[in-house]
């Protein structure tokens, strides 16, 4: 693997060079060249992630996409589905969510066809979370559901469902129906305490907690972030302990012991970088300066209020620039598809040009084709009039022939009659003139 790591990166290292077309055609050919689909799906993963990273979009694109042009072509091979998989996940980093949409589709498909559940699954997933962010929770959930139904039926996986039934419980609670979001994330849990996944099962204790407490239920939503801390303790990083922590002095403060609050925001801040602005950052700011606001220390208080601003405005501009992030690739994606879209023009004029010449050539031939059968089917007549005037001539021929025999034989016939009478006349007047001259 680190042979093929190597490999990657200097090809992606002449990414950036006038060659780009090229390099990327030696890479597409290079992961054709792997034998084992998994291993083909290690290498995108690893281009893409490394493209990404350094905002080369829509290089990105130009990498997935020449993927996709040539195994569109192979519906039938194992890794057509995964290409489509990742040229999803693509666009789900580019906040295009409805192009996303199509190549999960067309990923759902092609495992369909090729009898792959397990990827048939993910992609129906992977659909759930577009409508997700396209903030159609109805679509979501349906997707959602269908994705359980196919694990269930036929993946009978638990790790799956688990997360499943997880995204399930998130948009019950984002629509506020808190009585099936709890119901889900128990399922969720269950799944969780029984494969051992003990963080997962902290995460989802955290969830129970945060709808019991948006339902104002403080000693049940205090019960679950109490069992969350533990195994966030135990289990987890620091980004989740603080998380926890925070959570803590958040129930606390509910419940009006400001002491225990200021706790748990005292050992986030002794484990924070508080150089780094960050959503944790900016709560643990927001509950300092809720809890001395709420005891009326006004310069404590205004001195979070501040430092909360001041994190919270960082963070603001930061998802500003990420905004413009994302425009910029949705731009680089659009201008990729632009010139893919003029390309497929020229292509289409070309292939109109070619297909009007064979057009007309087929005309040609068809024309020369129907001119030299009609000139045959002439030939062939008049071959057969001469042949029959002919066969009318020798027949007269033989008429005539028979006819002038007939009368010559009739000539004969009368000419030996004519003779025959001739000879008795001379006998005639020979005895005639003997008797005469008796006389």
């Amino acid at each position: 693997m680190k042979k093929v790591c190597l490999i990657v990166f200097f090809i992606l290292a002449g990414l950036s060079v006038s060659a780009q077309d090229s390099r990327i055609q030696a890479l597409v050919k290079y992961i054709n060249s792997a034998k084992i689909r998994e291993v083909k799906h290690s290498i995108c993963g690893h281009v893409s992630d490394s493209l990404l990273q350094k905002q080369e979009y829509n290089t990105d694109y130009k990498f997935l996409n020449a993927l996709r042009l040539q195994y569109e072509n192979l519906p039938n091979d194992s890794f057509t589905p995964d290409i489509y998989n990742l040229y999803g996940d693509f666009y789900v980093v580019a906040a295009s969510y409805n192009q996303a949409i199509d190549a999960f589709i067309s990923s759902e498909k092609l495992y369909s066809l090729q009898h792959r559940p397990k990827g048939r699954c993910s992609a129906i997933t992977n659909l759930g979370n577009c409508y997700y962010y396209l903030n159609n929770l109805e679509r979501a959930l349906h997707y959602y559901k269908e994705a359980l139904a196919l694990s269930d039926e036929v993946l009978h996986d638990e790790t799956i469902a688990s997360n499943i039934y997880n995204n399930i419980g998130i948009v019950y609670a984002i629509r506020k129906n808190y009585v099936m979001g709890l119901q889900f994330f128990k399922k969720s849990m269950g799944i969780y305490a029984k494969t051992g996944d003990s963080l997962s099962v902290g995460q989802a204790y955290n969830n129970f907690a945060s709808l019991l407490l948006a339902q104002e239920k403080i000693d049940s939503a205090f019960y679950y972030f109490k069992l969350a801390k533990t195994l966030k303790e135990k289990f987890g990083g620091k980004s989740d302990i603080i998380d926890s922590y925070n959570n803590m002095a958040s129930i606390y403060f509910k419940k009006n012991d400001a002491a225990n609050a200021l706790l748990y925001l005292n050992k986030n801040i002794s484990m924070m970088d508080t150089s780094t602005y960050t959503p944790d950052l900016k709560q643990t700011y927001r509950l300092y300066y809720e809890i001395y606001d709420e005891q009326k220390n006004i310069a404590l208080a205004y001195k979070y209020y501040k430092l909360s601003r001041m994190v919270g405005d960082t963070i603001d501009e930061h998802n500003k620039t990420s905004e413009l992030l994302q425009k910029e690739i949705t731009l680089e994606v659009g201008k990729a598809h632009l010139a893919d879209s003029l390309s497929q023009v020229e292509e289409t004029k070309i292939r109109t040009l070619e297909l009007n010449q064979k057009k007309k050539e087929n005309g040609f031939l068809i024309a020369s084709l129907v001119v030299a059968g009609l000139i045959a089917l002439l030939l062939y007549n008049r071959f057969r009039i001469t042949k029959k005037q002919k066969q009318i001539i020798t027949e007269q021929k033989i008429i005539v022939d028979q006819k002038q025999k007939e009368v010559l034989d009739s000539i004969h016939y009368a000419k030996r009659i004519q003779q025959s009478l001739l000879t008795s006349e001379k006998y005639i007047e020979r005895v005639l003139n003997n008797l005469n001259k008796k006389n």
